[in-house]
């Protein structure tokens, strides 16, 4: 090693076990549905090692089901960028750009994850979701609905809820079965602490959409929630 070198020396066996149970920790928390706390331990063991693509998973996990997407997209991005054979990373990212409704974006996304990993869970029931709705999508410029949608995730991203809401609910009362509109109000009644309301939405959501990998581990997180453990395994 030359002069002036820097080297990044590995933890010591104190420090990575201590590491090791904080990470533990948080991935109880955030199966629980504590997304919170489990955020900032996720955020505090990030600060310890920024490339650590489990956490930036776990991270984008988090803010994905918080209905953060440019902030998801913003961590997955980063674990790809580290790890381009990071095959559920980019399953994840493909389920952030189905919920935005960027379908080809969506389906590169997980191709890629098939072919670098072929038996990954949920990636094929993924991938034939993504066809459909690619195949069934009009034209943004040709719906009021995908407009509608479009705004309400910017005022969700903006975490302006009501207005959030506002729109969400007015694109219901055009397109009942709309996968986007009725998950983010699920996510959205989450978050104000109204899980009934919640159920409700994310029930209607995998009703209408039962390949979405997504809606099914909002219910499941949401009946983990309302104590509803055994009901929250089916989902999961």
């Amino acid at each position: 090693m030359t002069a002036g070198t820097k080297t990044r020396l590995p933890a010591s066996k104190g420090v990575r076990k201590k590491a090791d149970s904080t990470l533990l920790r948080a991935l109880d928390l955030q199966a629980k549905g504590e997304s919170e706390e489990a955020r900032k331990l996720f955020l505090a063991l990030l600060k310890t090692n920024p490339d650590d693509c489990a956490v930036l998973y776990s991270l984008a996990a988090i803010e994905a089901n918080a209905g953060q997407h440019q902030a998801a997209l913003g961590h997955i991005n980063r674990a790809i960028a580290i790890n381009p054979q990071f095959a559920q990373a980019l399953l994840a990212r493909s389920v952030v750009h189905f919920h935005l409704g960027n379908f080809q974006e969506a389906l590169q996304d997980v191709e890629a994850a098939c072919a670098l990993a072929p038996a990954l869970p949920g990636a094929e029931a993924h991938r034939t979701a993504v066809l459909a709705a690619r195949a069934a999508a009009p034209h943004p410029a040709q719906s009021a609905v995908s407009a509608l949608c479009f705004q309400a995730l910017k005022a969700q991203d903006a975490r302006d809820l009501p207005e959030a809401s506002r729109l969400f609910s007015e694109a219901l009362a055009a397109d009942p079965g709309n996968f986007i509109a009725l998950y983010s109000m699920g996510v959205i009644a989450n978050q104000q602490g109204k899980l009934e309301s919640a159920l409700a939405f994310l029930m209607r959501a995998t009703e209408h959409h039962p390949l979405n990998p997504q809606g099914h581990f909002a219910l499941a997180t949401t009946l983990q929630a309302m104590g509803l453990h055994e009901q929250a395994l089916i989902y999961f």
